[in-house]
């Protein structure tokens, strides 16, 4: 501490009687010892022995961690603190100038071991000086399970070493309805001593005799549709150790007005059989137009203990009904319904425009969708499953919702081909180049029937946009069609001729 005196204790081991010993503190830590204000001691002609030697610190001196150098050599003088000598020592020491600094948390006073749900704690604690400085501002901290420190700051009577002060955190702790882990800790600047720093306890949790919430939103359900009537179903919670029998509850769509009504029936103590219930209000509501709805039901039951568990929320999307899907067409053979085993068929609706997908559904057996049942045309195969007579095929529009409105059903007679439409495969020797296709559409046919062959290309809403007839005199036959001016997508190519009928798609880039 500055101003004050200190005994210097040392020991000289050499048998000359001609021994000089000198000290110096590096008062500005300027890594230099300098002789004429940080030379602290200086003894000429001692022999061996003990030392006691008197330093006093100079008021002036800045408090600190500061390097201290003793020396000693036996025979001659020296001068400074980093001369050559021949016969002797040179040890450095460090010394601390204005005190220690070790503050730290001697226990915790509240909260207690035990406190109720519900309860609002401002942390408080019995501070410690173990150092010898009196120290004040400084900084301090609580965290409840290890989370977020919450910090706060000293600022009253300065500490006197060896005494105790108490401090109350300003910010409060509400605490839920489960047992926790409180830590408190100081942080005073060049504290010396971090072990007492901290004190820490775990806290258990009385539970509440009156508590009840509203834990979950059951209805709706994540999604509805714009302008629908919606039921508002919840779980109401019991926390509290007392069988309820009565109770207010609510729920309000956004800043819309609040319902209320009016809960009875028994609902059992926390931890037994029948401690929540579902409710569904009488109140219904029409869902608003827009994307989302913010959706929260609460209790207030009389007497309640804790109000952090009696209210929920819930963020509900809002969904346009899709358009209901028009008319099915079969793009293959149009106003036919009529198909054969063995066969592939192209069909089609219009696209609906709030639709993102398609689910197509075709009731005979064999029916077997072979190419995109996403989009508003699929090719399906009908395989040789089961008797011929009278099915149907409908389409779901769906949104981006999920939700999905039909199409009527399309009523298809589904029988053995009596020459009728042929499947397209590999044995039918039909190559269509490059594919998909940006210009020029290539059709190459081996083994074809000579006569006359037509050419269809549709687009996916079922509208033909090509349609040419060649006579075939050939057994192959190479077509080319200009595709340049098609707009970009999926079109479909049907080649009809005596032999059957032929379909495929091919994509426009």
């Amino acid at each position: 501490m500055q101003g004050n005196t200190y005994n210097l204790k040392f020991k000289v081991k050499s048998l000359s009687a001609f021994n000089y010993v000198k000290a110096w503190i590096d008062y500005n830590n300027d890594s230099t010892f300098n002789n004429t204000n940080e030379l602290v001691l200086q003894l000429s002609n001692v022999s061996q022995g003990f030392y006691n030697q008197n330093i006093t610190i100079p008021t002036t001196a800045t408090s600190g961690i500061k390097r201290m150098r003793i020396r000693m050599n036996s025979g001659y003088n020296f001068t400074n603190a980093c001369d050559t000598t021949t016969i002797g020592q040179t040890v450095d020491y460090t010394v601390n100038i204005g005190g220690i600094n070790d503050v730290g948390v001697d226990s915790i006073i509240s909260p207690t071991n035990v406190v109720n749900i519900g309860d609002v704690i401002y942390p408080t604690i019995k501070i410690h000086n173990f150092g010898n400085t009196t120290i004040s501002n400084f900084p301090l901290c609580y965290t409840i399970n290890n989370g977020t420190g919450i910090f706060d700051t000293y600022t009253g009577t300065g500490i006197v070493p060896g005494n105790t002060a108490y401090f109350t955190f300003t910010t409060p702790y509400n605490v839920i309805p489960s047992s926790f882990y409180i830590c408190t800790n100081v942080q005073a600047a060049n504290d010396v001593y971090a072990a007492n720093d901290i004190k820490c306890k775990s806290v258990a949790i009385n539970l509440a005799a009156n508590d009840v919430g509203v834990t979950q939103i059951m209805l709706p359900l994540d999604t509805i549709i714009n302008n629908s009537t919606s039921k508002v179903k919840v779980v109401l919670q019991n926390f509290g150790t007392n069988p309820i029998f009565l109770d207010t509850l609510y729920y309000q769509i956004g800043s819309q007005p609040i319902v209320k009504e009016i809960w009875t029936g028994y609902l059992a103590p926390v931890g037994t059989i029948g401690d929540s219930i579902q409710y569904t209000f009488n109140t219904t509501f029409v869902a608003p137009a827009g994307v989302t709805l913010n959706l929260c039901s609460w209790s207030t039951l009389a007497n309640d203990q804790y109000a952090g568990n009696d209210k929920t929320c819930k963020l509900v999307n809002l969904c346009q009904l899709p358009l209901t899907p028009g008319a099915i067409t079969n793009v293959t053979s149009p106003g036919t319904h009529t198909v054969y085993f063995g066969s592939i068929v192209i069909f089609c609706i219009n696209n609906v425009n709030s639709a993102t997908s398609f689910n197509w559904i075709c009731t005979n057996p064999g029916a077997v969708i072979i190419g995109y049942p996403n989009d508003s045309c699929v090719f399906i195969q009908f395989n040789n499953i089961g008797a011929s007579g009278n099915y149907f095929l409908s389409v779901q529009a769906i949104n981006s919702c999920g939700i999905g409105q039909s199409s009527p059903n399309y009523n298809l007679y589904v029988t053995s081909p009596g020459g009728g439409i042929k499947e397209l495969n590999a044995s039918n020797n039909i190559k269509l180049s490059p594919n998909p296709t940006s210009d020029k559409l290539n059709i190459n046919i081996a083994s074809v029937k000579k006569g006359k062959t037509k050419f269809s290309i549709y687009n996916i809403q079922g509208a033909k946009l090509y349609n040419q007839e060649d006579l075939i005199t050939t057994d192959t036959y190479n077509k080319i069609i200009n595709v340049g001016t098609l707009k970009a997508g999926i079109y479909f190519i049907k080649i009809e001729n005596d032999d059957g009928v032929y379909n495929t798609k091919f994509i426009k880039e």
